[in-house]
């Protein structure tokens, strides 16, 4: 279903389900401020449950604060473009 992590650190020339890494921003990893804010009191245990669900290719975490699913930037990447509902994680954006 999705690709994996290590799709989004390749050539710009391999795909997963059509997508391309010129496809998605360069800083996938780290969400835009309008995303997450930098003074986010909870930024960096959001950070760091990312990086985990990333690491073991989880399509996304339980956000810290609020205990809803958030989904992975690799899990997004995946699905071929931004859906437009403003994903914390959108690597298009």
């Amino acid at each position: 279903m999705g690709c994996p992590v290590d799709l989004v650190r390749t050539t710009a020339h391999h795909s997963c389900h059509g997508v391309t890494v010129d496809e998605v921003r360069t800083d996938w990893r780290t969400p835009k401020p309008n995303r997450l804010a930098a003074d986010d009191p909870h930024r960096s245990e959001i950070l760091m449950a990312h990086d985990a669900a990333l690491k073991q290719g989880d399509t996304g975490y339980l956000d810290p604060a609020t205990g809803w699913w958030v989904f992975s930037a690799a899990y997004l990447a995946a699905r071929e473009a931004c859906c437009g509902n403003g994903c914390r994680h959108c690597p298009y954006v």
